[in-house]
């Protein structure tokens, strides 16, 4: 028929059931304190490391424009690739100058970035120039004559120049200038 509910079980308590959970608890706390003491030895003092200054735009500019010049895409057939590299270094010089995040900008939105700023309104005018011709090549598909491609880079120069700080100049540059 039917039987009678049992009660609980009771769980026999002995120090042979409690000691593999306390050796167990040692071994984790001796392996902690292990890895503790290992983790404080590598633990060095702070080093002053020095900060490099980074280059002045300007330099990074005028030897990525002679780099880009001495490359040889315009001989390759490169026009497109040519056009986006100059006007890739001209966003970053403008970046770097005059610290308008020209790369991720529309060239109307650089132009309006660089008014902002301050900057020469000649300057602002051949930064117009040289992105408009670079953006009719990349956008357009307008396919210049080598000859009109190779003035980019001149182009680019004048601007480095023309609106690199007086305070940057190299003294050997600005007495070039004067003779």
């Amino acid at each position: 028929d039917i039987r009678d509910i049992k009660g609980p079980l009771t769980i026999p308590f002995s120090v042979v059931t409690l000691l593999p959970w306390v050796a167990g608890l040692g071994v984790m706390g001796a392996a902690a304190y292990w890895l503790y003491r290992r983790y404080r030895r590598r633990q060095r003092p702070d080093v002053q490391v020095p900060v490099v200054p980074p280059r002045p735009a300007h330099e990074v500019a005028l030897e990525s424009l002679d780099v880009l010049e001495a490359s040889g895409l315009l001989e390759l057939g490169e026009v497109k690739t040519y056009h986006i590299r100059v006007s890739d270094i001209m966003r970053v010089y403008a970046e770097g100058r005059f610290e308008v995040e020209a790369m991720e900008m529309t060239t109307r939105e650089v132009l309006d970035g660089l008014r902002r700023t301050g900057a020469v309104s000649g300057a602002i005018a051949d930064f117009r120039q040289l992105l408009d011709r670079c953006d009719l090549v990349k956008f357009a598909k307008f396919r210049p004559d080598v000859p009109t491609s190779r003035d980019l880079i001149p182009l680019g120069r004048h601007l480095v120049e023309a609106t690199t700080p007086a305070a940057m100049v190299p003294p050997a540059a600005t007495e070039a200038h004067v003779a």
